[in-house]
């Protein structure tokens, strides 16, 4: 399957971040299931480093020649060449944009045909842009629209409903992994705190102008106070860091997220994916909205705080008094009660059916495969290769299947021994210490049509290779 990921960015990088966010997933679904994954990203956003596993093609952002008439048009044209050249040559099973549904420049008409599919991921925006007129007349072009929240909130969304039939809502997308995040003496260690609150202050991926004096602001209010801050520059920032003071420690590397655990509290832009992964790694957090074009982070901050999921802070009020207030305060009421969401492996099992429609047992995988990734996010297994953990899993359950003896249907009972079973199997299979991927895979599949052919039942299969290894 070939997939291109076409995220566009000016200041920031929330739709290569998301995008991203889906892509991995995508792959490790495909992986699962023996199905090749050739996925690419186009992007405008100066973070292309961001992504470090999937090729990326990079062209410069329209923001770069912001009141240069002459020299925009010119590279309107070019950009819309190179567009189509990359889409054209890749020809990609599917073809997936995200918020922007016209391209950066207008140029999606165009491209739509190079691809057998595309598909918008329709971010929530203001209403201005949201109404607008060449947005809603792109909307009808894509085969699908894939909402990244809760289906309980599509009524701001300003979709016609005469495309509600295209729409997906796969609840919301964060790029959070919580096997890979470091526990609170871990993460506190890294940073060298013992006994101080820790507060992690953050204004976005460091494009927008207005982000270094929000730091600077909130850092005078905190230097005040008995706390270690440690400061989120984003991958975009490239203003003067603080380095004069041992309360402050910068921190410019990509990765923050593995840290969460340590901190006792959050200061934070609204922003999508930062907002989501605090909430996901249940940080106390405080948001305050920045103004971000189409993005209303407004309405975000509000509705979170109704919800009792975290504070809200008001940048033109005493924000020392508020800070006080803060670091003195319990955890949000429903912090620990909000539900993490899986948007991530949602969408891209969304895509992965979009693109197999008419190949039942395929999908049928997929949607075993996504159901494994989710229970053994829940339930903050920690091993070395969970991709090979879920692997082993739709291996046995692709033989079993083939020889007729289970069903493709499994209770969350049955399919948490499973999986248990299957990082055993691979714990075994590492201690061997073969020399080989290959040999690795091929006693893999021995080990998995040997237990598929020997079980009548499911029930049975479980109890009998309950010490596999």
């Amino acid at each position: 399957m070939k997939a291109c990921f076409y995220a566009i960015n000016g200041h920031g990088l929330g739709h290569l971040s998301r995008s991203y966010a889906i892509a991995k997933r995508l792959k490790a679904l495909l992986h699962s299931i023996d199905e090749e994954a050739d996925i690419q990203f186009l992007t405008t956003s100066q973070a292309d480093h961001l992504i470090h596993d999937f090729p990326v093609f990079k062209i410069p952002s329209r923001s770069m020649f912001k009141g240069q008439r002459g020299a925009a048009s010119r590279y309107t044209r070019n950009g819309k060449m190179m567009v189509s050249n990359m889409i054209a040559h890749f020809s990609p099973h599917l073809l997936i944009m995200d918020t922007i549904a016209t391209g950066s420049f207008n140029e999606f008409s165009f491209i739509k045909s190079m691809a057998k599919k595309t598909v918008l991921i329709e971010r929530h925006k203001k209403e201005v842009y949201a109404k607008k007129e060449a947005h809603l007349a792109h909307l009808p072009l894509f085969d699908s629209i894939l909402v990244p929240e809760e289906k309980s909130l599509n009524a701001d969304y300003n979709i016609p409903k005469h495309l509600l039939t295209k729409v997906h809502y796969c609840d919301r997308i964060h790029g959070i992994h919580k096997a890979d995040l470091l526990s609170r003496s871990e993460a506190r260690s890294y940073f060298g705190v013992s006994t101080e609150p820790l507060i992690y202050l953050a204004a976005g991926g460091g494009g927008d102008p207005a982000a270094q004096l929000q730091i600077e602001t909130l850092l005078h209010a905190l230097s005040t106070l008995p706390v270690k801050v440690i400061i989120g520059y984003g991958p975009l920032n490239h203003t003067p860091k603080q380095y004069n003071s041992s309360q402050f420690i910068p921190f410019t590397e990509l990765g923050i997220s593995r840290y969460f655990k340590g901190f006792d509290l959050a200061i934070s832009a609204a922003g999508y994916n930062t907002y989501e992964e605090l909430l996901c790694a249940k940080v106390p957090t405080a948001f305050f909205a920045q103004d971000k074009g189409m993005d209303d982070q407004s309405r975000r901050v509000a509705h979170g705080t109704e919800q009792h999921w975290h504070y809200a802070l008001d940048l033109d009020q005493n924000l020392r008094s508020q800070l006080n207030s803060l670091l003195s305060s319990r955890p949000p009421a429903e912090l620990n009660n909000r539900p993490s969401p899986h948007g991530a492996i949602k969408a891209a099992l969304h895509l992965a059916e979009l693109h197999y429609e008419s190949q039942d047992e395929k999908c049928i995988l997929l949607r075993l495969s996504a159901e494994a990734w989710t229970t053994y996010e829940q339930e903050e297994w920690s091993h070395n290769s969970p991709a090979e953990v879920i692997s082993t899993l739709m291996k046995v359950l692709k033989y079993a299947s083939a020889s007729q003896r289970i069903r493709l249907t499994i209770n969350t009972t049955e399919l948490l021994s499973l999986i248990e079973i299957c990082m055993q199997i691979t714990n075994t299979l590492a201690q061997l210490q073969l020399e080989t991927s290959s040999e690795r895979s091929r006693l893999l599949t021995h080990i998995a049509k040997t237990a598929a052919g020997n079980i009548t039942t499911l029930s049975q299969w479980i109890q009998s290779n309950s010490s596999l290894s």
